[in-house]
């Protein structure tokens, strides 16, 4: 970004050095006003560009959805740190981020001892997120996961 002002270094009176002048009061003025007017096209950018999506989560699961309206993409993150019933809702998306179809991810899910692959599915649709045993009758619990998929709009 181009820089915007440049100091005067004001020596104080009795110094005429740096005398207060209209020219140098507008000089300031104009100043202040191209730095807000780009504070405020910056500020507009980013709200054009990704935006924090609320997620309604199950107890247990937390996470968080951007959406860059840009790409026109959704990123989801998931945890569970509780086990959930396979094949179960653990969170929904507000509309604006459905998309058209199913986006699904893996993730490795631990039991004891055993592992398995957890799918975490976003349902194009209705925005449900829904945790499902991949391998193994394995419950579902203490899973990382993130999927991207195209939004609606």
């Amino acid at each position: 970004m181009a820089k915007r002002y440049t100091r005067i270094n004001w020596v104080p009176a009795p110094s005429t050095a740096t005398e207060i002048t209209s020219e140098r009061l507008n000089v300031m003025d104009k100043g202040i006003d191209d730095c807000d007017n780009a504070i405020e096209t910056l500020n507009n950018n980013l709200a054009d560009y990704e935006e924090i999506i609320p997620v309604t989560f199950v107890s247990g699961v937390t996470g968080f959805c951007v959406k860059n309206n840009r790409l026109k993409i959704a990123r989801l993150y998931v945890s569970i740190q509780t086990a959930v019933a396979n094949n179960s809702v653990v969170g929904t998306l507000p509309q604006k981020v459905w998309g058209a179809s199913n986006a699904i991810a893996n993730a490795l899910a631990y039991q004891g001892s055993s592992i398995g692959r957890v799918a975490i599915t976003v349902t194009g649709g209705n925005g449900n997120i829904v945790a499902s045993a991949v391998e193994y009758n394995l419950a579902i619990s203490y899973i990382n996961v993130y999927l991207e998929w195209p939004t609606a709009s």
